[in-house]
């Protein structure tokens, strides 16, 4: 039996609570290697009294590694798997893939459900997906309760609108104070890779294109040099755009010494098997693969990860990341080993997006130097989304319609350590003795504990959620950050819309706060009736928790 983690029970109650609140799909955000597959298990068999379960999967191959941790926890309950040849439809469990399940005839013979689980669940929006939902009654008031896990909340770039609300979401800074998680260091390094010359296609660099510009720049040497200089001693895991530069740059690795081998989809099963399986006894240090191990992937000893799969979508990224999170014996962290910039352009948090209220702009680092005339409003302009954050020249106005942060160039040659995490330009606010931080319906609350030492909860509809009751001020500011991010792109210091004027909705609510009506016309943007109506919020929060001012 595999007994739950504070936050995995949490999470459970959280789930509950929302099935008695009349929500039907409850998504919980946990990062790789926090056991979500552990949690659902328990989720059903708490909830099998009810009724039967199906737990969908990504893949076939996910399917038989879900019913053996389901086994663990759940031994009572009969488990059967529908994938391929397989047609187990009668048991207590049901584990499907997706990729079988959806066909016509497979998804009539399911049966009833009283508990749906969707692993993964940033892949419910995509047709089979949403078709395999409907057709066990998900969209139903009054079928399955159906639950997503995911650890990455986003889908290139689209929103989860399937789901109805997030109910547990803990970051991966939070999972590694709480010791759940190792640390996580990066390492930038220069390569002759010109990410300028490389196609893009649906949002994010084409795969082929992407692996032109790997071999003819030399980039590929390079990464390996990179290995031998960084990471000789660490078991590692590679990302490549496509299968020849995935056994390209393995060649490479074992040319220098590093045992390496390429794994590609379109392997056999068994090969595939027996790649890892030489992973882990460590026969093979070094595996490099395209396409295949940013999900469902699970090695524990895995203490270096390879971005050299350059991307512009956030939750790839932090997929490939999440392949070495876990923790392992004598394993002290991870080493992030970015050849392509994808760290200057992504932080580690879950950004969560369900198709609900958020601004869409996001505003970068502060421009330093001259001003000089702006390639996107042709004149002298202190934009801070105009400026590259690497060099903090111009961007070009192709870039800066495209949302991106820096040039192309500076993300594939700048070399030096890298703060996984980004450093915080939010905007907290002080309340009496603590912080308060808005994210959007939330406020994010910090208040004294101790020395150095914060509570820290957030506030939404009258109600406090302590998150953590003791936490040095650097990590309670950081979980607060991260949570904030999350759920709402409206709380960086130097978003457009804070110098935009205020909307008769915010002057409104706060008269409805209490605010003196005469008083309304020195509210002169929207940033300052957005922090007058957080500091309401939070000193509301604060006197709930108990703090005196």
């Amino acid at each position: 039996m595999l007994d739950l983690r504070p936050y995995q029970t949490a999470a459970i109650e959280a789930v509950d609570a929302a099935d008695r609140e009349g929500v039907r799909r409850p998504l919980v955000v946990h990062p790789t290697g926090t056991g979500k597959t552990v949690t659902f298990s328990h989720l059903i068999s708490q909830r099998s009294p009810l009724g039967r379960a199906l737990v969908l999967v990504h893949r076939d191959e996910l399917a038989q590694q879900t019913v053996n941790k389901i086994n663990l926890v759940a031994p009572e309950l009969t488990t059967g798997i529908v994938k391929a040849e397989r047609n187990e439809v009668d048991r207590d469990v049901v584990v499907a893939s997706v990729q079988t399940i959806h066909r016509d005839a497979r998804l009539a013979q399911l049966g009833e459900f009283a508990t749906v689980v969707v692993d993964e669940a940033h892949h419910a929006p995509a047709p089979t997906w949403t078709k395999v939902l409907t057709g066990v009654g998900s969209f139903n008031p009054y079928g399955p309760l159906t639950v997503g896990f995911t650890a990455t909340p986003e889908r290139d770039g689209k929103s989860l609108g399937v789901w109805e609300k997030v109910v547990s979401y803990m970051s991966i800074r939070e999972a590694i104070y709480g010791g759940y998680l190792c640390a996580i260091t990066g390492q930038t390094v220069q390569t002759s890779m010109d990410l300028g010359r490389v196609r893009k296609t649906g949002g994010d660099y084409a795969d082929g294109s992407l692996g032109d510009e790997l071999e003819n720049s030399g980039a590929i040497e390079q990464i390996a040099d990179a290995y031998v200089k960084y990471a000789a001693e660490r078991k590692g895991v590679a990302f490549t755009p496509t299968v020849a530069t995935a056994h390209h740059l393995a060649d490479a690795l074992r040319q220098r010494g590093i045992p390496a081998e390429a794994l590609d989809g379109s392997m056999a099963t068994e090969e595939r098997r027996a790649i890892l399986g030489r992973l882990k006894t460590g026969q093979t240090q070094v595996v490099v693969n395209c396409a295949v191990l940013t999900e469902g992937f699970d090695e524990p000893s895995i203490s270096c990860v390879v971005v050299a799969r350059p991307t512009k979508f956030h939750g790839l990224y932090v997929q490939m990341v999440g392949r070495g999170t876990r923790l392992y014996p004598g394993k002290s962290d991870l080493l992030v080993l970015d050849v392509t910039g994808a760290s200057t352009r992504h932080d580690l948090v879950a950004v969560v997006d369900l198709g609900l209220e958020v601004d869409e702009e996001r505003r970068k680092k502060e421009p330093t130097g001259e001003k000089l005339a702006c390639p996107t409003c042709e004149e002298p302009c202190e934009e801070p989304a105009h400026r590259c954050r690497l060099c903090h020249r111009y961007l070009p106005a192709r870039l800066v319609a495209e949302g991106e942060a820096v040039h192309e160039t500076c993300a594939a040659g700048k070399t030096g350590k890298v703060d996984v995490f980004a450093t915080s330009r939010l905007r907290w606010l002080p309340v009496g003795p603590g912080w308060c931080l808005g994210a959007g319906k939330e406020i994010v609350v910090m208040a004294p504990a101790g020395l150095d030492t914060w509570r820290l909860a957030a506030y939404q509809n009258g109600r406090v959620q302590v998150l953590h009751d003791q936490l040095p001020s650097d990590w309670a500011m950081g979980i607060g950050e991260d949570r904030a991010k999350a759920f709402q792109k409206l709380v960086e210091r130097d978003a457009r819309w804070l110098r935009q004027r205020p909307t008769d909705q915010q002057l409104g609510r706060l008269v409805r706060e209490g605010f003196p009506e005469s008083k309304l016309d020195r509210i002169l943007t929207r940033g300052d009736a957005a922090d007058l109506i957080t500091r309401i919020q939070g000193r509301r929060a604060l006197r709930k928790m108990g703090v005196a001012f």
